[in-house]
């Protein structure tokens, strides 16, 4: 029988579950960067929300360009379809303007009943979008 066991890849506690390599195999460039800065800097471990306003797109790009300072840096509309091509993929969900829910199947919750309520709020939200929770509720 296998161990559930979380899996810490920060000091903060933030807790990266197995699936999420299968979800961010096919995402690629700047919508890779984008998840893993919002992961790692801007989404709340408690609610899995997130801001993504002029001030984020402002500290993802900075962020950017200190990370590869040779490669050339993103455009404000380059930062917003990556954000875009998240959302499409259900990877994140928006839950009022300028706020965003990251998809708990990837990240998310202090403990596994933490990352249970978390599902039924991400589920909840969908289904308050009139979005159909089956076929919209994993990544992909």
């Amino acid at each position: 029988m296998p161990i559930p066991a979380d899996e810490r890849v920060s000091s903060t506690g933030r807790t990266i579950f197995p699936e999420f390599l299968e979800y961010c195999f096919g995402l690629e460039g700047c919508s890779k960067k984008l998840l893993l800065y919002l992961i790692f800097h801007h989404v709340d471990l408690v609610s899995c929300e997130y801001a993504f306003n002029d001030q984020t797109i402002y500290d993802f790009k900075l962020y950017c360009s200190i990370a590869a300072s040779d490669s050339k840096p993103y455009t404000t509309t380059a930062v917003k379809a990556a954000l875009r091509t998240l959302v499409k993929s259900n990877v994140s969900i928006c839950v009022k303007r300028r706020k965003y829910m990251l998809n708990p199947m990837i990240m998310g919750g202090m403990s596994s009943s933490h990352r249970r309520s978390l599902i039924n709020d991400y589920s909840f939200k969908l289904f308050m979008k009139r979005k159909d929770v089956s076929t919209l509720f994993y990544p992909v």
